[in-house]
């Protein structure tokens, strides 16, 4: 299973009832999607992505 799948499967949960609940202030869904993306590609690559860059939120500088 990629690290998309399920970044994606709780994003639709987020969406179909936040409206009821207000859980969220924000969503940033292409933020998760990209970094679920680097830690896909990183992984691929051959990382463990357990301290790598790579798999780091692109928004994220810490």
């Amino acid at each position: 299973m990629s690290s998309v799948e399920p970044t994606q499967a709780h994003l639709d949960r987020i969406d179909a009832v936040d409206g009821a609940v207000h859980a969220y202030l924000h969503v940033d869904a292409e933020g998760a999607l990209a970094a679920a993306r680097a830690v896909d590609d990183a992984r691929a690559a051959g990382s463990s992505c357990t301290r790598s860059p790579a798999c780091r939120s692109p928004s994220r500088t810490s």
